[in-house]
């Protein structure tokens, strides 16, 4: 993971100076007047936030995964030529994508996949079932 610059904003016109501005023993006025003060509590608040920023990244990128899995069992159910087992085989691929990635949400699996896969399949491939 690359380096992230620590980023002190003025509280009174937020303007932005990085670590690089400050020196030891020097005080730092901002253009507007304001002392900037690089204080351990605003290190510690800007690293929460940069943790908080990173976990929604990393949870926007499962939720990708499993919506191009999902997008790709629908299209797979519009597509006459594939047979239900290769469907199903794809829905327990993206059963045990979400076990892996998001244990905690495979409940979502059984309560929104599965009615929406068996519904369209209903709607557009029931004839095939008879």
């Amino acid at each position: 993971m690359k380096h992230m610059a620590m980023i002190i904003k003025c509280p009174q016109c937020s303007k932005c100076y990085g670590e690089k501005d400050f020196t030891p023993g020097i005080d730092l006025y901002c253009s507007c007047g304001q002392k900037i003060l690089f204080e351990p509590e605003q290190v510690f608040a800007q690293l929460a936030q940069i943790c908080d920023e990173y976990q929604l990244k990393i949870e926007e990128e499962k939720i990708i995964q499993i919506r191009k899995k999902a997008d790709k069992i629908v299209a797979l159910i519009f597509n006459n030529q594939c047979a239900k087992i290769d469907i199903d085989i794809e829905k327990q691929k993206l059963k045990a994508l979400i076990e892996h990635i998001s244990p905690d949400k495979v409940d979502l699996y059984e309560l929104i996949y599965e009615p929406r896969f068996n519904r369209l399949w209903d709607q557009f491939r029931k004839s095939e079932d008879t």
